[in-house]
């Protein structure tokens, strides 16, 4: 058996990975919360973290909740994005990196939960909604 998942493309065309083990947890939650920020200013190189590899890197991370599988889903590393988020001038980019994480963590142990026993998932939404960036 292939260990690659499948790739399909969204609607701009790039190629993405097929939902990963797990994923199916997921389905009925609401899709990801990508948070607003300002991107770091950088010196332009088509190679590197342009504003937009940003906001897809952070949406990346508010979809899978690892950093290593954001920074590849966008062509970088994770090292270097962790050099971007303690750059001068990162704070926004740092915060909005934490909330996604954050939120990506939320729905995992709320579709485990789920998965496990529904009253208790509904008791676990009353006290973290998905949107409130508590845990």
């Amino acid at each position: 058996m292939n260990s690659h998942p499948i790739r399909s493309t969204d609607v701009s065309g790039e190629a993405v990975a097929s939902p990963s083990k797990g994923q199916h947890l997921l389905r009925g939650l609401p899709p990801p919360i990508v948070p607003e920020f300002t991107p770091v200013p950088l010196r332009y190189r088509k190679d590197g973290w342009t504003p937009e590899r940003q906001r897809l890197y952070v949406a990346a991370l508010a979809a899978t909740g690892h950093f290593g599988k954001a920074a590849r889903a966008v062509g970088m590393t994770e090292q270097s994005a962790g050099k971007l988020r303690r750059r001068p001038g990162a704070a926004s980019f740092d915060a909005a990196c934490i909330a996604a994480y954050r939120g990506a963590r939320r729905r995992r142990l709320w579709a485990r939960f789920a998965a496990a026993s529904p009253r208790q998932a509904e008791r676990f939404r009353t006290f973290f909604p998905l949107g409130s960036g508590n845990l």
